[in-house]
C-alpha cells in the first residue's frame, strides 16, 4: 500500500512539473506597429545626369553624377492588421551632393571652370506594405518624390540657376521595434525623374544644349518615435 501511495505521489508531481515550467516562462507579445510617428533620417546618395550638347560649347561632363550626405524629418502612420502592416509616411531632407556638369566655353567663361550641379534637397510621400515578424518589420514603399538641384557658374555674379524635379520613388527596407515607443530601421531608395531641362539661359544662347537628371539610389537609416 505504501510503495502504490508512493508511485502516485511520484506520477502526481511528474504530471504538474511541466504545468509549473510552462506557467514560468512568460512570452512577450509580438510589437504593436499601429500608430503615428515622427522620425529622423541620415544617409547617403547618388544622383545621376545626362548631357545634351549640340553644338559643341560643354567640355565632356567631369562627372555624371552628383554625391554626397543627406538628412532630414519623417512623419507617419501604421495601421497593423496581423502581421500586415499598412502605412504611409512622408520624408524631407537637406541634402549636399554635388558634381562637375563640365566645362563651358560660352560668353566670357573658360572651360577649365566646371559648370557645378549642387542638389539641396530631397522628399517624398510613400505609400508602405509591411510584414512584422516579432518585433521586426520587413517593408516596401513606393510614391512620389521631389528633387531640389542648382546650376551655378563661376563667373564674377556667381550666377545660380534653380531647378525642381518630380518623379517617382520605389523601395525597400527593415525597422526593429527597439523600445515600445522607438524603432529604428534601414532602407534602401530608387527614385526616378527623367526631368529635361534647357540650358540656353545658362550658356546665353539658343542652341537647344540641355541636362536632364536620369535617377537616383539613396541608402539610409533613421529613428522613428511613436505616439
Amino acid at each position: 500500500m505504501k510503495r502504490l501511495l508512493l508511485a502516485s505521489t511520484v506520477l502526481a508531481v511528474l504530471a504538474t512539473a511541466p504545468t509549473a515550467k510552462a506557467a514560468d516562462v512568460e512570452y512577450a507579445p509580438e510589437s504593436d506597429w499601429t500608430g503615428a510617428y515622427l522620425g529622423a533620417v541620415i544617409g547617403y546618395g547618388s544622383l545621376n545626369w545626362t548631357v545634351e550638347d549640340y553644338d559643341g560649347d560643354l567640355d565632356s561632363p567631369a562627372d555624371d553624377e552628383a554625391t554626397g550626405m543627406m538628412g532630414g524629418v519623417t512623419i507617419g502612420y501604421n495601421y497593423q492588421l496581423d502581421s500586415v502592416v499598412l502605412g504611409v509616411e512622408a520624408d524631407y531632407s537637406i541634402a549636399s551632393l554635388s558634381g562637375d556638369i563640365g566645362g563651358c566655353q560660352c560668353g566670357d567663361f573658360d572651360s577649365d571652370w566646371p559648370l557645378q550641379l549642387e542638389m539641396d534637397a530631397f522628399a517624398t510621400v510613400r505609400g508602405r506594405l509591411g510584414y512584422a515578424i516579432g518585433d521586426f518589420m520587413i517593408f516596401g514603399a513606393g510614391g512620389l518624390a521631389y528633387a531640389s538641384t542648382e546650376l551655378s557658374i563661376p563667373d564674377e555674379d556667381g550666377a545660380e540657376y534653380d531647378y525642381e524635379s518630380y518623379g517617382w520613388t520605389l523601395g525597400a527596407g527593415l525597422e526593429y521595434k527597439a523600445t515600445e515607443n522607438m524603432s529604428i530601421k534601414a532602407e534602401y531608395l530608387y527614385a526616378n525623374f527623367d526631368e529635361d531641362f534647357n540650358l540656353d539661359d545658362v550658356e546665353d544662347g539658343d542652341d537647344g544644349d540641355s541636362f536632364s537628371l536620369d535617377d537616383m539610389h539613396v541608402v539610409r537609416g533613421g529613428v522613428n518615435i511613436s505616439f
